[in-house]
């Protein structure tokens, strides 16, 4: 198990999706004008995003983990953004198939984060109870 990496990378529900259409074993662009694809190393940065970022704006965000070899992680650079948690590694794009094809087994939900706007928490709370 020494010789491999579980990397995380947050997702949107469309990203998720297209994630579970390739049978847990792709991942594919976010933005047709995206250069780099950014896996984390740390599953709290990752989580972070979700929360932070996914949730909101999409009104769910999904932290997935997949495993790698570290000999085939070690071609491509890795970046800190602020804090050593923060790092994750810089794919380009144009690599992205190749890298799904070295994915080791399936990629995997970690967690997901949903965000409620409070009227809408009142809302499911009274319809929950209404019945009682």
């Amino acid at each position: 198990m020494g010789h491999t990496l579980t990397l995380f990378k947050s997702l949107s529900p469309a990203q998720l999706a297209a994630v579970v259409a390739s049978d847990w074993r792709c991942f594919f662009p976010e933005a047709p004008e995206q250069k780099i694809f950014y896996p984390k190393l740390y599953p709290g940065y990752a989580e972070q995003i979700a929360k932070r970022w996914n949730a909101p704006r999409y009104s769910a965000g999904y932290v997935v983990g997949f495993t790698m070899t570290k000999a085939f992680m070690g071609r491509y650079q890795t970046q800190t953004v602020a804090y050593e948690e923060h790092r994750e590694y810089k794919i380009p794009i144009a690599e992205l198939s190749f890298f799904n094809r070295n994915i080791q087994g399936r990629i995997q939900i970690l967690s997901a984060f949903t965000a409620i706007n409070p009227n809408n928490e009142r809302q499911l709370a009274a319809a929950a109870t209404s019945g009682y």
